[in-house]
């Protein structure tokens, strides 16, 4: 049965959470981008290490408030943040005057306005820190998420962090993922996807980060909602989160089955070659919603962003014209959450 779209506005007006530029840098296409990182509840975390390329690295303070200046003007604008006890997460912002945006364009961009967006980055806790031996190989598993490899089939040897970090794609954690669920899929095609499950993996020893050997696999297992649409044997595509384009990968595939650490529960089982963010999705086909954002006067907000938030598939952010109109996609056959944010050019 296909569920109706429902759609809640909920208006903030955070003058320091938008993107501008001054008349002076935008000249040189150069310009500012501040933001607020946040957990899946909105509380704001402090504290969190903000960086981007070619740009200096700043940390966010007790607002959970930060400011990247001197950001040369590029249509998509990765932006990377860490804090101990956090999963590292990347995000993506655009610097353009003048000239419309693209997803996939890292193109200079040159141009005298810089609309105004605003970026909330959501940081998810890592999970518990365990313990495995790189020599002998082993299992472990957290929150229904699972890894097990052979042994010797790492680039160390001797004990090894693991930290499993699980996230369930039909509650608020879907926030913590990182990018934007823009994909890329084996025959070089650029589309959004709709996660099924998904988990990071991550492995270090004594701070370095741990990967598995050139031709070594190891099989991890996700686990599955309670509501998912996916029955036992189910085959679908596996993705990994590539953070040097800030897209979902695909590689390989996963099958669903009866749950190995959650009784009762369904999983997917797939083997990897190396650890990181993994999920099992789906490419979907997306809709239009368009409208106008108005204040409690009746006067548009121009300029200001616009966000939906879908389970099981993430964000998507748009911006509004000067009439306050705004055109955002979204996955047909999905109940979409929209948030407008209002910036300081208002």
């Amino acid at each position: 049965m296909q569920k109706m779209q429902q759609r809640y506005f909920e208006w903030l007006l955070i003058a320091a959470l938008t993107f501008f530029m001054t008349p002076a840098s935008a000249a040189d296409g150069i310009g500012v981008i501040s933001g607020q990182v946040t957990d899946i509840n909105g509380a704001p975390i402090a504290g969190v290490t903000v960086s981007s390329k070619d740009v200096t690295v700043v940390v966010t303070n007790p607002a959970g408030v930060f400011k990247l200046t001197g950001v040369k003007q590029k249509s998509r604008i990765l932006v990377n943040f860490t804090k101990p006890g956090y999963l590292p997460s990347q995000g993506s912002a655009s610097l353009v005057a003048g000239a419309a945006k693209t997803k996939d364009d890292n193109s200079d961009e040159g141009g005298s306005k810089l609309p105004n967006t605003a970026l909330v980055q959501v940081l998810l806790k890592s999970g518990a820190n365990k313990l495995l031996n790189a020599t002998t190989g082993g299992s472990l598993s957290e929150s229904g998420a699972k890894v097990t490899f052979p042994a010797n089939s790492l680039t160390v040897a001797g004990s090894v962090d693991v930290i499993i970090t699980a996230i369930d794609v039909s509650t608020n954690q879907i926030k913590g993922s990182p990018g934007s669920f823009s994909a890329r899929t084996a025959s070089g095609q650029t589309v959004p996807v709709r996660s099924f499950s998904m988990a990071d993996f991550s492995l270090s020893q004594n701070g370095q980060k741990v990967n598995l050997k050139t031709g070594a696999t190891a099989n991890i297992e996700l686990l599955l909602p309670l509501n998912t649409l996916l029955g036992a044997g189910a085959v679908k595509p596996m993705w990994y989160f590539n953070t040097a384009n800030g897209l979902w990968q695909e590689e390989g595939t996963g099958t669903v089955g009866p749950s190995t650490t959650t009784p009762g529960r369904l999983a997917v089982m797939a083997g990897v070659k190396h650890f990181t963010w993994w999920s099992l999705a789906e490419p979907v086909v997306l809709t239009a919603i368009t409208g106008r954002i108005l204040n409690d006067f009746g006067f548009p907000l121009a300029y200001s962003s616009v966000t939906s938030l879908v389970a099981g598939v993430g964000y998507a952010v748009a911006e509004t014209d000067e009439t306050g109109a705004y055109c955002i996609e979204a996955p047909v056959n999905s109940e979409t959450r929209l948030r407008a944010y209002a910036g300081s050019a208002l």
